[in-house]
């Protein structure tokens, strides 16, 4: 699940669920290397109305990268409020990820859902997870895998998703199947000219957020 992806892009437990701190479904919980998490509230503070939670820590590898939990907003427990707190987050977000499973990843009326959250179309990154279940139980190979969850992507969501932005892993194996991609896809280094472009980009995006705020 999400809680194992982030510890395990970390290298360590830093997530509030595995550090006794409580569970974080429920507000947006903002994981940052504590040397960045003063600029990321001036940042986010542009924004009065939006509500989360900052959990800071010392890894290095994670330095300049802010992960972000969303509330659950695709399970009939959720309250509608988990939706509306995790789609006020758009105009931060340079990236979505969608963390799934085989069996979870075909409800196509989770769509308008995600749309709500993710900043683009080519943004949207789809993990799904427990690929070790289903390749040493035999089921399907790895190429084989990444077939279907790309047919399913495609069907069910975007014709022209890109086969790219779909990763299939074990949080629990970060050696194997794509969690090494995964990783250098959204841990690498960042040159000075993709991180100015970003935050024009978040400006920009929580302007015009602002902007609809008003007129609502």
């Amino acid at each position: 699940g999400k809680t194992t992806l982030i510890n395990a892009l970390a290298g360590s437990t830093i997530s509030k669920e595995f550090r006794g701190i409580g569970p974080g479904t429920h507000t947006p919980v903002i994981y940052v290397h504590h040397d960045d998490a003063p600029l990321l509230r001036e940042r986010l503070s542009v924004d009065p109305g939006l509500e989360f939670e900052v959990v800071t820590h010392d890894r290095e590898v994670l330095r300049h990268v802010a992960l972000v939990d969303l509330p659950d907003f695709d399970s009939k427990r959720n309250l509608p409020d988990h939706a509306r707190r995790a789609s006020a987050f758009k105009p931060h977000l340079d990236a979505f990820i969608w963390v799934t499973t085989v069996r979870k990843i075909d409800h196509p009326e989770l769509l308008r859902q995600m749309q709500s959250v993710s900043p683009k179309k080519e943004n949207f990154i789809a993990v799904v997870t427990f690929a070790d279940e289903v390749i040493q139980s035999g089921k399907d190979s790895l190429d084989g895998l990444r077939r279907l969850c790309l047919e399913k992507m495609r069907g069910l969501y975007f014709a022209d998703f890109a086969a790219d932005n779909l990763f299939t892993v074990c949080t629990l194996d970060k050696r194997s199947y794509d969690f090494p991609s995964l990783e250098e896809r959204l841990v690498r280094q960042h040159s000075p000219e993709e991180i100015a472009e970003r935050r024009q980009r978040t400006a920009l995006r929580s302007t015009i957020a602002n902007i609809a705020l008003v007129r609502e």
